[in-house]
């Protein structure tokens, strides 16, 4: 649906890619997404966001409202609530890591 309204695929082949010291398509950075919608938007404004960070107490909380009330969790074993909590909480932590180095950008455009 995506490809069919704004002419987005995402690279299927990424191993081509060998020179990491150049800009290329498959650094989804600003500048990439800039020129991307640039085609065939006019930036009419812009805001940016920087994520939140969390505590590790905060991301613990934050699992638990996500997982540990829903049905399909409560039908697991103990041994694979914890599994299934561990791999979620480990994710968020290393989300809210890669958060402290990204914002959002907030884009209003017109097509041209």
């Amino acid at each position: 649906m995506v490809e069919k309204h704004i002419g987005y695929r995402p690279d299927t082949d990424t191993d081509t890619d060998t020179d990491t010291d150049t800009d290329t398509d498959t650094d989804r950075d600003y500048d990439y997404w800039y020129r991307f919608f640039s085609a065939r938007f006019h930036l009419i404004s812009e805001e940016i966001f920087d994520l939140p960070i969390y505590t590790d107490d905060e991301i613990e909380s934050i699992t638990r409202i996500a997982i540990c009330s829903k049905e399909n969790f409560l039908m697991l074993s103990q041994e694979q609530q914890q599994i299934s909590f561990d791999r979620y909480y480990n994710t968020r932590v290393l989300l809210n890591e890669h958060a402290k180095y990204q914002s959002i950008a907030l884009w209003t455009m017109r097509a041209k």
